[in-house]
């Protein structure tokens, strides 16, 4: 009977530190449980609010809000690619896409920005593109000072805009063929800026034409047919010097042919 009695209490001792941890285990339990319970509410109610905002009739689009109106035909064709957006959920419609499409239907168009207004409409703002000078192949293509080429190439030249000759644009991308192309482009339009922000036009005469055949070396045309050749200069490191050399023509009642510019030696070719 002795030996019976340790055995049990042996076993006793051995439950003992199993109680021992169980214990604190349930009092943490006990104390955290209002804090599981805020969690669990705020879940919960957080769960019904998404529910209301993407699954309520209130909030679905209804509306497409033209802000700008500087354009009628691109307020009209933004529109219609967003027509499909109504009956959508407001919170999940994609701005970005949204702005994307319209960029892609009016390139003529930029600042392009599309908001939310709750609680049903998608409104539209934008600026439209100036041309800054026009592409001469085949047709006019006019093109902006981010050398992005605008839609709706003409017949007939822009008669206040300088022509830029020398590449090849394709119709059906409204892009230069060519990456040279593309750089030469850029050029004559950082050109065209110099001699905008120059008093040369108003003093002397405008350029009409600038030919970026060779990206390297493009040539002006002066109205009254003087061709400039500038090489690697800019036209704003050049500027001083042409005007002199006009000077010093008209000041012998004469006329240049061709002005050479690329070297330290300048050539002038007299008519």
């Amino acid at each position: 009977m002795a030996k019976l009695k340790k055995k049990r209490v042996t076993r006793r001792k051995k439950h003992l530190p199993r109680n021992g941890v169980l214990l604190p285990a349930v009092a943490m339990i006990y104390k955290a449980f209002p804090y599981i319970l805020i969690i669990a509410a705020v879940l919960f109610v957080g769960k019904i609010t998404m529910s209301l905002l993407f699954n309520s009739n209130y909030f679905k689009i209804k509306k497409i809000e033209i802000l700008s109106n500087e354009s009628p035909g691109a307020s009209l064709v933004i529109q219609k690619r967003l027509q499909s957006k109504n009956g959508d959920n407001i919170f999940s419609a994609d701005i970005k896409i949204c702005q994307t499409t319209i960029e892609k239907a009016c390139p003529e168009l930029k600042n392009i920005i599309v908001q939310r207004f709750l609680p049903d409409t998608l409104s539209v703002t934008y600026k439209v593109r100036k041309p800054i000078c026009q592409v001469g192949s085949g047709y006019y293509y006019m093109v902006c000072d981010d050398a992005t080429i605008l839609p709706n190439p003409q017949k007939f030249k822009e008669p206040n805009l300088t022509i830029v000759t020398g590449i090849r644009i394709s119709a059906q991308k409204l892009a230069p063929t060519k990456q040279s192309y593309k750089d030469g482009l850029k050029r004559a339009i950082a050109i065209i800026k110099e001699i905008k922000d120059s008093n040369f036009p108003s003093q002397y005469q405008d350029v009409v034409k600038i030919n970026i055949y060779d990206k390297n070396n493009p040539v002006l045309f002066l109205k009254d047919r003087t061709k400039v050749e500038l090489g690697e200069f800019s036209f704003k490191e050049k500027e001083p010097l042409l005007k002199e050399i006009i000077d010093e023509l008209a000041s012998k009642n004469k006329k240049a042919r061709v002005i050479d510019l690329r070297f330290e030696d300048v050539v002038v070719i007299p008519r």
